[in-house]
C-alpha cells in the first residue's frame, strides 16, 4: 500500500507540471531585416545638381577680371553611398574693368565655361541631415575676352520706356580693340557641405579651385608668357 501511494504521488506531480510546460511562451524567431542603402538620388545611383555661382578670380587674373557670376549643372553616377563620379557644365561671366585695365582706360567683358569630370568622395553618411563631400578632377575650359577702350563721347538720342531711359545727352563712346578665345585643359579641386531639405532633395554650398593652362605669347618686351587662369566659383544650389 505504501509503494502504491508513492507511485500515485509521482504520477500526480507529472500530470500537474505538464500543462504548465505546454503553456510556456515559445522564443520569438529572429527577424531578418535587409540593409537599407542611404537615399542619395531620385533615380537609383543617379544624381543631379544645379546652382548659381559667384566667380572669384585668383592670381594674376584677379588684377584684370572683376568678380562675376553664372551657374553650374551636373549629373553624377554613384556606385556607392560614399563614392560618385560627376560630369558638370559651368558658365560664368565677368567684366574687365578693374586694376591695371581701369588705369589704362581699358575695359571689356569675359566669360569662362567648363566641362569637368570629377570624383566625389562623401566621408559622412549621405542620409544624415548635414553632409560633407570632397570633389576633384579636371576637364576642358573655354575662355573668351572682349577688350574695349573709351575713345571719346557722342550724343546718342534714345527713348525706351521699358528701360526707363529717354534722353539725348553725351555718352562715352567705346571701340573694340581686341577679342580672343581659347580652349584649354585644366584641373579643379574643392569641398562642399549639404543640408537635407526633403530627402533626397538637399541644399549644397561648394567652393572649388580651378587652374587652367592657357596658350603662350610674347609680350611687348620680348618675354614669353603664359595666359594661365585661376578662379574660384562658389556655388549655392540643390542636389537630388
Amino acid at each position: 500500500m505504501r509503494r502504491a501511494s508513492w507511485v500515485a504521488l509521482v504520477m500526480g506531480c507529472v500530470v500537474s507540471l505538464s500543462p504548465a510546460r505546454a503553456q510556456a511562451p515559445a522564443a520569438p524567431a529572429p527577424v531578418m531585416v535587409a540593409p537599407v542603402e542611404p537615399d542619395i538620388g531620385v533615380v537609383p545611383r543617379i544624381g543631379w545638381n544645379f546652382g548659381g555661382s559667384l566667380l572669384v578670380p585668383l592670381g594674376p587674373t584677379s588684377g584684370r577680371m572683376n568678380v562675376g557670376g553664372g551657374f553650374a549643372a551636373g549629373l553624377s553616377y554613384n556606385p556607392s553611398a560614399h563614392l560618385g563620379l560627376q560630369f558638370e557644365y559651368g558658365a560664368n561671366w565677368a567684366s574687365l574693368s578693374s586694376g591695371k585695365l581701369a588705369n589704362a582706360g581699358v575695359g571689356g567683358n569675359s566669360s569662362v565655361q567648363y566641362f569637368n569630370i570629377d570624383l566625389l568622395i562623401r566621408p559622412t553618411n549621405p542620409s544624415h541631415v548635414f553632409g560633407l563631400y570632397l570633389i576633384g578632377g579636371g576637364g576642358l575650359y573655354y575662355r573668351y575676352a572682349n577688350v574695349t577702350r573709351v575713345t571719346g563721347t557722342t550724343v546718342a538720342p534714345y527713348c525706351d520706356p521699358w528701360l526707363y531711359y529717354c534722353s539725348a545727352v553725351p555718352v562715352s563712346a567705346q571701340s573694340i580693340i581686341g577679342s580672343r578665345s581659347s580652349w584649354d585643359w585644366g584641373l579643379d579641386a574643392g569641398a562642399g557641405v549639404t543640408f537635407a531639405i526633403a530627402p533626397p532633395l538637399k541644399l549644397y554650398l561648394e567652393a572649388r579651385y580651378h587652374y587652367v593652362w592657357g596658350p603662350s605669347f610674347t609680350d611687348s618686351n620680348g618675354a614669353k608668357r603664359h595666359a594661365d587662369g585661376q578662379f574660384l566659383p562658389i556655388i549655392l544650389g540643390v542636389r537630388f
